[in-house]
């Protein structure tokens, strides 16, 4: 019998795992025999007509595994296309190949697939889709051969999604875009104006509204979102006189969007049925790459207009008044300004306004797990007036500037309290905007600021204050990272930074920059700093661009993406002017502010602009101006920490300590009271099977 080499295209698909090495014994057993072939070497060549054999039940293999030197999975390619609302499946099985180069069918074996987002295979060797994603997955097997010898197969298969959206009161459209030719033509087509081209977002943002310009009543759109396994195309008929030139995309759509083919751009393109001269004119397509991982917390930010805290959470898509009925003042006046939120979501310090008389405005602190909308809303304590401050990470200490100036001194409050804290070595002028890093090391502020007649800083630079650690604080001189005069001559050029926040590892500084502190003073930019100082990012695709100079206040989420390969991502929320979208549905033309969001790495690199094209933050109201976002982690009590009721845990129940009788803490629920996708929790051991715990949220592990 004439041996030949194992050819290199069978190697590949397994059929051969692991050597023996010859002159060994035999595979049964015996003595090696000089005519057995070297299974890691050599094999017979296979017929091209060799039929299969089932060889049915386990029991019926015999001493057939003995003879098993490579598996096959057949099909070894496969593609199946989901069907909406119906179980969509792919029967595989495992070929074994002889030693003698026959191929059977076995009967049992052990499967798995490479990605359980696009479905999951059972023991029989069925795959069923998940129907919420298209791609291509690894399917794989598993069998025990010749000599126990462990043997592995592969084979890919392509899950697809094709999907259509159409208004029920215009069925025919689809039918009207096929049968119309297909032009290109710049100056009828429909203008995409959001998303942005090249914007990153999370995997789980909340569904965008995309929104375009140019069409008229009798005109039609197609708005197509595709990946290469995922294409859904939305059918919209313009009505005239109110025609919003935008759709909002459903949730199914876009997790479908989201989920499918995760290292792949969504290519988003809309196409406009010229009804006139009855032509589809091609849209010019738009890029977004949607992030591996996830964010979650809450966004708090201010609505200038109506002087109220609102608040979204960036994957819900849904804002709140947070604090909707302050105490009113004399005059009758509400309203609350000039606010932080601790880093675990529990605590907010902002100016309300007072009941006393003569008061105007005081320094309140709200416990976020408390019922806000009552009236007036309930604080934890009062303290004197700051126009900006910064928790300590545990939340014990509110550093703050002094109230009716940008270039005062710094102090130091307990939040429970409102009482002052005496602390050494804090600047006495000339200091706003102080910013505390998560690890509790540093404060980032800005020092030197020159104000104008009008009050408004015209110069200043970004400098730490490090504090060691001593009981009772003394801060250690402080030290200027960067000089606001070093832009001078940049984009936007000015001699003012502002506004610091720390990454959530304490190892970076993201700042503004330009002329003055403030949009109504002037244009503005983002920019990135290392916390030794050194050169510092712009950050061109957060900013709009190398010439974009209308960013503004950034403040970075408590929340890191890992993107796989040791990439991670930081998200960073600022606002700016910028136009979103259109006008009909944006704010195009308004100058009005809005909350942006955008990735950056977290491991920037000298000489490249580290962040992404932006995106606006779901859920805003386009009617309002919004401004200072702060983001921070759910406000809800992990097991262990002190409460005072149920409703202030995470998960689990408020109870009597067992080390200590009289104060109660959050127990971690009973083994069979698993916490359920969407519910609060403390750690993964809550949740019920199949989700972890994400910030305080189980939810299905990130990809």
């Amino acid at each position: 019998m004439r041996l030949f080499r194992l050819p290199a295209a069978l190697a590949a698909a397994g059929l051969c795992s692991a050597c023996f090495e010859s002159g060994s014994a035999g595979v049964d057993g015996g003595a090696s025999d000089a005519a057995t072939p070297d299974v890691a070497r050599d094999v017979v060549v296979p017929s091209a007509d060799i039929q299969l054999v089932d060889v049915g039940d386990p029991g019926d293999l015999g001493g057939e595994s003995r003879e098993i030197v490579g598996v096959e999975v057949d099909p070894m390619n496969a593609s199946l296309t989901l069907a909406p609302g119906m179980a969509t499946t792919q029967v595989f099985r495992a070929i074994g190949v002889r030693r003698d180069g026959r191929r059977v069918v076995l009967p049992t074996a052990v499967w798995a697939v490479g990605d359980r987002r696009l479905g999951d295979i059972n023991g029989d060797g069925r795959f069923t889709a998940s129907g919420v994603a298209g791609g291509e997955v690894e399917v794989r097997v598993t069998v025990t051969g010749a000599r126990a010898m462990v043997l592995n197969g592969r084979a890919v298969l392509s899950v697809n999604a094709r999907r259509e959206v159409v208004d029920a009161l215009t069925p025919n459209l689809p039918a009207r875009f096929a049968a119309a030719p297909l032009r290109n033509d710049p100056a009828r087509a429909a203008r995409l104006l959001y998303p942005l081209d090249g914007a990153w977002m999370p995997n789980n943002v909340a569904p965008p509204a995309v929104q375009w310009e140019r069409g008229v009543r009798g005109d039609a759109y197609r708005v197509r979102l595709a990946k290469p396994h995922a294409v859904t195309s939305i059918y919209l008929a313009h009505g005239g006189d109110g025609f919003p030139y935008a759709t909002l995309i459903g949730d199914e759509v876009w997790r479908l969007a989201a989920e499918s083919d995760l290292d792949a751009d969504l290519v988003i393109t809309v196409d406009r049925l010229d009804a006139v001269a009855n032509e589809v004119v091609a849209g010019a397509p738009v890029r977004v790459r949607f992030s591996r991982g996830r964010v979650y917390g809450s966004v708090y930010y201010w609505n200038l207009l109506a002087g109220r805290m609102s608040r979204i959470r960036p994957d819900a898509a849904r804002s709140e008044d947070l604090v909707p009925r302050p105490a009113p003042r004399a005059d009758g006046v509400r309203c609350v300004a000039c606010h932080t939120v601790s880093r675990d979501g529990r605590m907010l310090a902002a100016q309300v306004s007072s009941s006393a008389p003569g008061a105007g405005m005081v320094g309140g602190l709200f416990d976020l797990t408390a019922d806000l909308t009552v009236d007036p809303a309930p604080t934890v304590s009062s303290a004197a007036m700051f126009q900006c401050a910064s928790f300590s990470p545990d939340a014990t200490r509110l550093v703050t500037c002094a109230t009716g100036t940008w270039s005062g001194p710094l102090g130091m409050i307990n939040p429970r309290t409102g009482a002052g804290i005496t602390v050494g070595g804090l600047p006495t002028a000339n200091a706003t905007m102080p910013e505390w890093s998560p690890d509790g090391r540093n404060i980032a502020y800005i020092a030197n600021v020159r104000l104008d007649g009008l009050g408004n800083p015209v110069a200043g630079d970004l400098a730490l204050l490090r504090d060691p650690g001593d009981t009772p604080t003394i801060f250690d001189p402080p030290m200027v990272i960067h000089a606001g005069d070093a832009l001078a001559m940049g984009s936007p050029p000015g001699a003012v930074d502002a506004y610091p926040t720390w990454s959530p590892d304490s190892s970076l500084i993201a700042f503004q920059h330009g002329a003055g502190a403030f949009s109504i003073t002037g244009p503005g930019a983002l920019y990135l700093l290392s916390r030794q100082g050194g050169t510092p990012w712009r950050l061109d695709l957060a900013n709009g661009g190398a010439s974009g100079v209308d960013s503004y206040r950034p403040t970075f989420s408590p929340f890191v993406t890992d993107e796989g390969g040791g990439r991670r991502l930081l998200w960073l929320a600022y606002f700016s002017r910028r136009d979103y979208g259109n006008a009909q549905v944006g704010t195009r033309g308004t100058r009005r502010r809005q909350i942006w969001v955008t990735a950056v790495d977290a491991s920037p690199q000298m000489g490249t602009d580290p962040s992404r094209v932006g995106y606006w933050l779901p859920g805003q109201d386009v009617s309002t101006e919004n401004m200072s976002a702060y983001w921070s982690a759910e406000a809800c009590r992990a097991t262990g920490n002190e409460c005072r009721t149920s409703a202030d845990c995470c998960s689990g129940s408020c109870r009597q300590d067992p080390a200590n009788p009289a104060r109660f803490v959050c127990r971690a629920p009973e083994p069979e009271a698993c916490r359920r996708r969407g519910q609060t929790c403390s750690t993964s051991s809550e949740c019920c099977e199949g989700f972890m715990c994400y910030a305080n949220v189980c939810d299905t592990p990130p990809a």
